[in-house]
């Protein structure tokens, strides 16, 4: 009769492991644990930089209604520099504003409190009027969007010394497709009156300040 077969042993459950060594589920645990908040710090807007605080101001929108520093307190905005006659950078930028303008519409509430605000760098020329006008041209929301001029030297000092960017004077007699020496750079400023971004204006760009104006919205006031 031929021998029988040696028995083997039953492997044993998974269950049986564990409950045998329940160590071995630790490291499993851990990075259960540990998923969420990578997750959550991936998620997480990266911080948006301080640069420095802008001086007080207060010039004159396209309504002539003074408008300023007082009026934007609470209130993230956008700015940039432009002239209604430019016929080189100012049209594609004041384009730009609008995709902004455009883009934080679709953003709806996360970014209901910024504002837009365009300071002109040929104060004599561009009156309140002009401005209104210059602002239907180009599609503006006035409840979101500002149109601003004043004294050439406030002008000049916000430009230079509050957001340091070059501002030039009009040539002489301005001859016609005149130019103005100004920045180019569209700004994000946060809602305690300090710079926190410089972008340019193309779809990185864009991308950029929505999503910066987003988070700059949600900080508490310093």
């Amino acid at each position: 009769m031929a021998d029988a077969p040696p028995l083997t042993a039953a492997k044993p459950t998974l269950a049986q492991v564990v409950r045998a060594r329940p160590w071995l589920l630790a490291p499993w645990i851990a990075l259960a644990l540990a998923a969420p908040v990578v997750v959550a710090l991936r998620l997480r807007p990266a911080p948006v930089p301080v640069y420095r605080a802008l001086p007080a101001w207060r010039l004159t929108d396209q309504r002539a209604q003074p408008y300023g520093s007082a009026e934007l307190r609470g209130h993230p905005f956008v700015a940039n520099f432009i002239f209604t006659s430019c016929p080189f950078s100012c049209p594609r930028l004041t384009r730009h504003m609008r995709r902004v303008q455009d883009a934080l519409a679709r953003e709806g509430a996360d970014v209901a409190s910024v504002r837009m605000v365009s300071f002109t760098v040929d104060p004599t020329i561009d009156t309140p009027e002009r401005l209104a006008s210059y602002a239907r041209e180009y599609g503006a929301d006035i409840a979101r969007w500002r149109f601003l001029t004043g004294p050439t030297p406030d002008v000049q000092r916000l430009s230079v010394e509050g957001f340091q960017l070059a501002m030039g004077a009009p040539p002489e007699g301005r001859p016609q497709g005149y130019n103005i020496l100004h920045g180019e750079h569209i700004m994000l400023v946060d809602g305690s009156g300090r710079i926190r971004g410089y972008y340019r204006s193309d779809d990185d760009g864009l991308r950029k300040i929505v999503r910066d104006a987003e988070t700059v919205a949600h900080e508490r006031a310093p």
